[in-house]
């Protein structure tokens, strides 16, 4: 059981304090009470598909309820994922897509794939590879791949639980704020020195936002495929990025690669759904290689079929053409929130944003105090203390950054680190942070 950091704790406390307040019937000031500035619940930002959708989705589902048990997903389903792919820049057939109940199962079913195909490092396996002369770690089974997954860090902490319940090792490559965040070089070190079964890729990435150029996710894949290494691409936050630029995939450079690329995304985020759990595998690459990926998915998630009918009629139509004008005022609105945070941050003058956030997506943002200004005024460097004084001083929750991975063995250097989202109204937005800069000054609290 994890234990409850004296952080969470003291956040539990004040929201206790003010639902009682609340339930006593104090409305409270606007510049009192608590405010979480790490919201990322679309729904408690007042964010939230139009009805409409829900009531035909249900609607079709009711007319329909026939069951079709199937590993890859219901074939229209699969259509509209397809077709909302290609018209966001990646060509994808409906046989290369299977559907799953969010992320994290589809993270689970490609590990389990993976290591029921890993190969030695040293030579050309089943799939035809080229030889890598990449270093293995043991894995107990031999003359396997180490059973390692390369995850980014700083990095969404959850992937890590992730990997570690499919019965791999999560194995950090550090992006650095010095870079930009930038993940070629951390990336194809991490590669090449350790030989991870596979390599997860976040962009926008979580928490940073960087989005990376073409000429390196396509000079990574290379790398990847080289040394027989998995290449998932996590797209879950593709939306929220800056308006009429398209993201950069490795997924465009596939047929480059002898192994299957996988991108994984999902109505979660897309369209603010998170309820509804659908979520989907894209298989792009060597035909035969995501032939015999996509067959052996479909037999692993057979055994589980944890999609629902209601959540395949949810898909078929959030992801369909007539939704599109409200998907894009979901992720308008999502922007223009960023930045109207950024902004606000960019006041505060100890504050400190890394790398061209503007150029980023997603809905969290990383910020650094220097060290010697948290020396002077809270008299400690550890994020989590001056988060925990951020909140009974002032009633703002902030994660530290360590949460994240940002913490001083990955950024190098003595700067506290915290993230926030941008989820909350404008109104929510600019009270927390006037609040943040008015402790951050001294000049006074709630």
């Amino acid at each position: 059981m994890k234990t409850i950091t004296p952080l969470e704790a003291a956040r539990r406390e004040l929201l206790r304090r003010d639902q009682v307040r609340c339930g006593e019937g104090h409305r409270g000031s606007k510049e009192t009470g608590y405010i979480d500035l790490t919201n990322s619940s679309f729904a408690a930002g007042g964010l939230s598909f139009p009805e409409r959708w829900y009531r035909a989705s249900w609607e079709r589902w009711r007319t329909r309820r026939e069951y079709r048990p199937s590993g890859a997903g219901d074939p229209e389903t699969r259509q509209a994922v397809a077709r909302y792919l290609e018209a966001d820049g990646l060509p994808t057939g409906p046989d290369q897509i299977l559907l799953t109940s969010g992320s994290s199962v589809s993270y689970s079913l490609i590990f389990r794939y993976l290591q029921e195909n890993a190969r030695p490092p040293g030579g050309s396996g089943s799939n035809g590879n080229s030889e890598s002369t990449g270093s293995s770690r043991s894995s107990g089974r031999s003359g396997n791949r180490g059973h390692t997954v390369a995850l980014p860090l700083p990095g969404y902490p959850l992937l890590e639980e992730v990997v570690t319940a499919s019965g791999l090792t999560p194995l950090g490559y550090h992006l650095s704020p010095r870079e930009g965040f930038s993940c070629l070089a951390p990336a194809i070190e991490t590669v090449r020195r350790h030989a991870p079964l596979a390599l997860v890729l976040v962009s926008p990435n979580n928490p940073t936002g960087a989005i990376y150029p073409p000429e390196e996710l396509r000079e990574l894949l290379r790398v990847c495929s080289d040394r027989g290494c998995t290449l998932l691409c996590d797209e879950v936050f593709s939306s929220f990025r800056p308006p009429g630029a398209a993201l950069p995939r490795p997924a465009a450079f596939a047929g480059e690669s002898e192994l299957p690329l996988f991108t994984l995304n999902g109505l979660s985020k897309l369209c603010a759904a998170p309820e509804i759990k659908l979520g989907w595998i894209a298989l792009h690459g060597d035909s035969p290689a995501v032939d015999r990926a996509r067959e052996h998915l479909d037999t692993l998630h057979d055994t589980y079929l944890t999609v629902s009918g209601f959540a395949e009629a949810a898909g078929t139509l959030f992801l369909s053409p007539q939704a599109v004008p409200d998907r894009e005022h979901l992720a308008r609105t999502v922007r223009e929130r960023r930045t109207l945070a950024l902004d606000l941050l960019g006041s505060i003058s100890p504050v400190w944003v890394p790398g061209e956030p503007a150029a980023g997506g997603g809905i969290h943002l990383p910020f650094r105090l220097e060290a010697t200004f948290c020396a002077h005024r809270f008299g400690t460097l550890d994020d989590q203390d001056i988060a925990l004084r951020f909140l009974k001083e002032g009633g703002i929750f902030l994660h530290p950054g360590y949460l994240y991975g940002l913490d001083r063995a990955v950024t190098d250097e003595l700067d506290p680190w915290f993230v926030i989202t941008c989820l909350n109204g404008d109104e929510a937005l600019s009270r927390g942070l006037h609040r943040l800069e008015r402790l951050l000054s001294g000049s006074g609290t709630t």
